[in-house]
C-alpha cells in the first residue's frame, strides 16, 4: 500500500511527518526517509508526497538481475560454443588444402582434398583436386616428352624408339588401344606396326594404307577420326586394323611432304581424347618426327661409311670387316673359301677417251654383272676405281671357285651398252683360297691381288689362282717399283738408236730404244720394266724424259747434216 502525505503551504507538518522549507530548500522527514527538494524548488501551495517500502520498490529489478545474468551468461556459453564450431569447421578444411599443398608442392601430384558439403571450402576443394590432377597429368607429360628426347638422343633404333613412345601414350592418353606406324622409307604406303593394348606386343605387323587415306591425312595434318566401319588402314595379309565398333583418332606425322608416321588411338565410341591428351600427341609426333629423321640421317651417314655412292656396293671398309668375321667363322668351322680380285682390262683407256661419267656407266654395269655372276650369299665389294673383290663361301673345293671366276670373266667380256656406245673391257681375276694362301684378311687379299697380275700377265680376259713364288715377283716389283723412281731422279736411262729405212722414198730415220744403265744389274731391256712402270704410272716421266731427249739428239743431227 502507498504511504500519501498531504503537506499544507506554510504549516509544514502532515499526518506522517513534519517537514519545513524556504525558498532555499526544503527538506522533509517521513516515517521512512528524509526528502530533500531541489534547490530551485518553489513551494507550493500542496504537496503530495508518495512512497512505498525499499524492498517492494526494488523487488522487480532483484527479479530481473537474478534472470537476467544466468541469461547472458548462458549466451555468451552458447555463443562461444557455435563460434568455436564454426572455426573448427572452417578450420579442418583448411588444414586438409594445406596438408594437400605440402604434397603437391613436393611433386605428390595424387595428392586430394575429400570435400563435404555444399559451401565454399567444398567449390575450393573440388578447384585443388582438378588443379592436382591437370598438374600431375602435365608433369607426368613432360616427363614422358623428356624421356623419349633422351631415347632419341642416345641414339637407339627407331624400333626403340617406337616402343618407348607407344607405352607413353598407353600411360598418359586413356583408350583401348594405342598404335605407332612408321613408314618403311619416305613416300611409302608399307608401315611398321607398333602397338600397346589389347593382345598387342611389339611390332606386331605391316599395315598398308590406301592412297586416298594417305592424301586425307596430308590435307588435315591435326589428326582425323576413323571408325572401323570405314576404316582403310589394313594389314599385309588385308584385314582391317580397327575393328567394327570401334572408332580412332588418328594423327599423321609428316616430313619432307611426305607421310612418315601414324599414332592410332582407339577408343570406344563417345570417348574420344580431349584437347589435352591431342596437345600431347602432337608433341610425341613431333618427337616422332625428329627420331626418324635422326634415323635417317644415321642410316644415310652409315651407309655413305660403308657402301660405295656409285655402285651401292659394299666398299673396302666394311668389306674387310666382314671378311674377318667369315674368317672367325671359317676357321671355327673348319671351312674353306675363296677371294677374287677382280680387275677390268682397258678400262682407263675407256674413261680417257669418253670422260669419267661414261666410266661410272661402265662401272655401275659391270657391278652388276659380277653381282649376277657370284651366288645370293657370296659377297662383292668395289675396292676403289675399276678393281672389285668377291668373296665365295662355304666352297667345297678349289674347282668351283674357278668355274665362278669363268662365269665372271665371260659376263664382264660381253659388250657394254654405254651412253656414247657400245664398249668392250675384259677382266683378270686373281683367287686366293682359305686358309692354304692366307690365315688373316690382309694376307689374303695381297694374294688374291698378286694372282690378279699374274693373270694379266698370262693374256689378260681370265683368271689365276695364287702361287708361292708370285710372293717373290711382288717383292720384285716393289724393288723395282722403288729403283725406276730413283732413276728417274737420277737420270739413268739411255737411248739406242737403230736406223730405219723408208724403202718408198729411200728416207732414213731411227727409232729409239730406251734402256735402263741398273746401278746393281747393269743394261736392262724395256721389256724388264716398261711393264711395271706402266702399272706403276712412272711411264709418263719415262715418256717425257725420252721425247726430251730425243727431240734434242734429233736436233743434233740435222745440224751434222745427218739427216
Amino acid at each position: 500500500m502507498h504511504r500519501i502525505a498531504e503537506i499544507h503551504p506554510k504549516v509544514g507538518h502532515s499526518p506522517f511527518g513534519r517537514g519545513m522549507w524556504s525558498d532555499g530548500e526544503v527538506r522533509f522527514r517521513t516515517s521512512y526517509r528524509e526528502v530533500f527538494l531541489p534547490s530551485h524548488f518553489r513551494a507550493p501551495s500542496w504537496l503530495v508526497v508518495v512512497s512505498q517500502p525499499e524492498s517492494r520498490a526494488l523487488a522487480t529489478a532483484e527479479t530481473v538481475g537474478r534472470i537476467f545474468v544466468p541469461a547472458i551468461a548462458l549466451g555468451l556459453l552458447i555463443a562461444l560454443f557455435l563460434g568455436s564450431a564454426h572455426v573448427r569447421r572452417t578450420l579442418g578444411p583448411l588444414a586438409a588444402l594445406r596438408s594437400a599443398t605440402r604434397r603437391l608442392a613436393a611433386r605428390e601430384f595424387d595428392a586430394r582434398v575429400q570435400p563435404a558439403g555444399n559451401d565454399e571450402f567444398t567449390e575450393l576443394g573440388h578447384a585443388f583436386n582438378d588443379m592436382s590432377a591437370q598438374l600431375g597429368h602435365q608433369f607426368d607429360a613432360m616427363r614422358a616428352l623428356a624421356e623419349i628426347d633422351g631415347v632419341i638422343l642416345s641414339k637407339l633404333s627407331i624400333e626403340r624408339i617406337a616402343e618407348h613412345v607407344v607405352q607413353r601414350i598407353a600411360e598418359l592418353v586413356p583408350a583401348d588401344r594405342c598404335q605407332l606406324m612408321i613408314a618403311e622409307s619416305a613416300r611409302a604406303r608399307r608401315f611398321a606396326l607398333y602397338a600397346s593394348g589389347i593382345d598387342a606386343a611389339g611390332a606386331a605387323a605391316t599395315v598398308v594404307l590406301d592412297a586416298p587415306l594417305i592424301e586425307r591425312l596430308l590435307e588435315n595434318r591435326d589428326g582425323v577420326r576413323e571408325s572401323g566401319r570405314q576404316c582403310q588402314i589394313h594389314t599385309s595379309a588385308g584385314a582391317p586394323l580397327l575393328a567394327p565398333e570401334s572408332v580412332a583418332f588418328v594423327l599423321p606425322v609428316v616430313i619432307d611432304e611426305a607421310l612418315a608416321a601414324l599414332i592410332v588411338v582407339t577408343h570406344p565410341e563417345g570417348a574420344a581424347p580431349n584437347a589435352d591428351h591431342i596437345e600431347l600427341l602432337r608433341r610425341l609426333g613431333d618427337r616422332i618426327a625428329v627420331a626418324i629423321e635422326a634415323a635417317r640421317r644415321d642410316a644415310e651417314l652409315q651407309r655413305n661409311a660403308n657402301f660405295d655412292s656409285l655402285t651401292q656396293l659394299p666398299n673396302r671398309r666394311l668389306f674387310m670387316t666382314e671378311l674377318q668375321r667369315e674368317i672367325a667363322r671359317a676357321q671355327h668351322e673348319n671351312m674353306q673359301f675363296a677371294m677374287l680380285f677382280v680387275d677390268l682390262d682397258g678400262f682407263s683407256s675407256i674413261n680417257d677417251t669418253f670422260g669419267h661419267a661414261v666410266g661410272d656407266e661402265l662401272l655401275v654395269q659391270a657391278a652388276q654383272r659380277l653381282r649376277a655372276s657370284v651366288r645370293k650369299w657370296d659377297m662383292v665389294a668395289r675396292l676403289g676405281g675399276d678393281e672389285f673383290v668377291a668373296t665365295l663361301l662355304e666352297l667345297p673345293d678349289a674347282r668351283q671357285a674357278a668355274r665362278i671366276a669363268e662365269h665372271c670373266v665371260d659376263a664382264l667380256s660381253k659388250p657394254f651398252e654405254l651412253s656414247t656406245g657400245t664398249a668392250f673391257v675384259s677382266a683378270s681375276i686373281g683367287i686366293a683360297m682359305f686358309p692354304a694362301d692366307g690365315a688373316n684378311a690382309d694376307t689374303l687379299l695381297q694374294h688374291a691381288d698378286m694372282a690378279m697380275y699374274r693373270a694379266k700377265a698370262n693374256g689378260r680376259a681370265g683368271y689365276a689362282f695364287f702361287e708361292a713364288d708370285m710372293d717373290r715377283e711382288a717383292q720384285g716389283r716393289m724393288t723395282m717399283n722403288v729403283d725406276l723412281r730413283r732413276a728417274i731422279e737420277r737420270r739413268e736411262f739411255v737411248l739406242h738408236y737403230q736406223p730405219q729405212l723408208d724403202v718408198r722414198t729411200q728416207r732414213l730415220g731411227v727409232e729409239a730404244l730406251i734402256c735402263w744403265n741398273h746401278p746393281t744389274r747393269g743394261l736392262l731391256k724395256p721389256s724388264e720394266f716398261i711393264g711395271i712402270a706402266e702399272e706403276t704410272g712412272l711411264i709418263e716421266a719415262i715418256g717425257q724424259w725420252i721425247i726430251e731427249r730425243a727431240s734434242r739428239q734429233f736436233v743434233a743431227w740435222r745440224r751434222q747434216g745427218l739427216l
